[in-house]
């Protein structure tokens, strides 16, 4: 099976079970995996026809970088995620699921989640947390937010900026 990139480029992929019994792409070259199916409009309904490029697939491990300094923005964003989820614990309780506020919190407890494997382990292997967190939340795990942290906290572990967010403080 083949995807295509944004510049048309035919890119090999492989169907892969993960152990949640979903199926996913794998991209080559450590391009990470995407779970079929999993993208949805802003309703939640599957979108048919998912492109599967590196800039969209989640990837497979995010690294813990080398550079102290950049350990240390890192380091300073998670105090950043932590924060906010404490002041969202207050209105929380009170949100419906599908409120963006109670997104919102969702979202952040999934960065810290990943956020806190990388630094503290080294390496996140994305498919066994998301494996653990669909455990610990049953209901409440999203794999779309999920993704998303994924992909946010391994831009910032490569250095990078994301569009939208606080970015990584400096220190």
């Amino acid at each position: 099976m083949t995807g295509q990139t944004s510049d048309q480029k035919e890119v090999p992929q492989e169907r892969v079970a993960l152990p949640s019994g979903q199926e996913a792409l794998e991209l080559p070259e450590g391009g990470g995996v995407m779970i079929v199916g999993e993208k949805r409009d802003e309703i939640g309904a599957v979108v048919e026809g998912t492109e599967v490029t590196p800039e969209s697939a989640v990837p497979a491990v995010i690294v813990k970088p080398e550079d102290p300094q950049l350990i240390k923005r890192l380091e300073a964003k998670l105090a950043e995620y932590k924060k906010r989820k404490e002041q969202g614990k207050s209105f929380a309780p009170y949100a419906a699921p599908e409120t963006p506020y109670a997104i919102y919190v969702k979202d952040t407890a999934l960065k810290i989640a990943v956020l806190e494997a990388v630094l503290t382990k080294g390496r996140c292997v994305t498919g066994d947390l998301a494996m653990e967190l669909q455990k610990e939340h049953e209901g409440a795990y999203s794999p779309e937010l999920f993704a998303n942290a994924c992909k946010v906290i391994n831009a910032y572990a490569e250095g990078k900026t994301v569009r939208g967010g606080t970015g990584l403080p400096e220190v």
